[in-house]
């Protein structure tokens, strides 16, 4: 399990694992209480595509990138 800050100072936790050519992956986000997953059936996806965006509709602080 990864621990990192997001932009906005969102907490989120992660964590992912694959097996026989599947992959799973679940986010979480303690303060806000949200919990993201996915289960895919390819070890080739970048799950941080499709899971961002998705959390990123869910808390609009982290769409707030910093350049």
């Amino acid at each position: 399990m990864m621990k990192f800050l997001r932009p906005g100072n969102v907490e989120m936790l992660d964590h992912a694992g694959s097996t026989g050519g599947f992959e799973s992956f679940v986010y979480h986000l303690p303060a806000q209480n949200i919990t993201v997953s996915a289960m895919m059936n390819s070890m080739e996806t970048n799950h941080y595509q499709i899971l961002l965006p998705i959390v990123e509709l869910l808390v609009p602080d982290l769409a707030t990138e910093e350049e």
